[in-house]
């Protein structure tokens, strides 16, 4: 039983930030000095891209979704400015890669894995709408249950293979681990509040959202970039 006022949402979040701190130290500690800098460089660049991408439009939606009584049209009209975002900022992820080829030749691809992984971690837009809902508690233990083996077998690779090795391995288990988190908020979705998405929306609604959203987004995410 948790304690009064400390969620299980809340809960999900501590561990995640403590099994991250750990995770970061033996990077650190098993890589060295060189390949944690380059995978921190890898890191940056695809985190950049990354939010570029997002369009600071989480708040916003979130919002709508708690006004809103029909979520069809919102939900498309937020996945189609998220594919948009993501496929413009693969642009600069592949500068980014072209631009590590030109002193780190065999590290040229980090930035490609590491935005995939953050791609897929932003695409899951039903955790959006199942946060304004209030039914984010259902999918915590399911999203634990991942975390955990994935965390050992990160820190496995980590410990017993060569750095150069581990890099890759941990970076292709965070991109399976983002997938089943993705896998966990679509299956909750359809089971606790399913989206209903035929017929198709129109397309003149489905423009109006769009509009809105990144209207409404615009100033939050220019506070972001400064």
């Amino acid at each position: 039983m948790l304690p009064v006022g400390f969620s299980a949402v809340m809960l999900e979040g501590a561990i995640n930030t403590i099994l991250a701190a750990i995770y970061g130290i033996l990077c650190a500690r098993y890589w060295g000095p060189e390949i944690a800098g380059l995978a921190s460089l890898a890191f940056t660049l695809a985190g950049i891209f990354s939010f570029v991408s997002c369009f600071g439009i989480e708040q916003i939606v979130i919002a709508r979704y708690v006004e809103s009584k029909r979520h069809e049209a919102l939900f498309l009209a937020t996945l189609f400015i998220r594919v948009s975002g993501v496929g413009l900022s693969a642009g600069g992820v592949l500068l980014a890669s072209l631009t590590m080829n030109a002193f780190a030749e065999e590290w040229r691809f980090l930035p490609a894995l590491a935005f995939i992984q953050m791609g897929l971690s932003s695409l899951d837009l039903l955790r959006l709408r199942t946060q304004a809902m209030a039914n984010l508690h259902h999918q915590v233990f399911p999203r634990l249950a991942i975390a955990g083996p994935f965390f050992l077998a990160k820190v496995a690779s980590l410990v017993f293979q060569s750095p150069s090795d581990s890099i890759w391995l941990t970076l292709w288990l965070s991109i399976a681990e983002t997938s089943l988190y993705l896998v966990v908020s679509i299956y909750f979705t359809q089971s606790l509040a399913p989206l209903a998405l035929r017929p198709f929306p129109p397309w003149q609604s489905l423009k109006a959202q769009v509009l809105d959203i990144l209207t409404a987004s615009a100033p939050l995410f220019a506070a972001g970039l400064m």
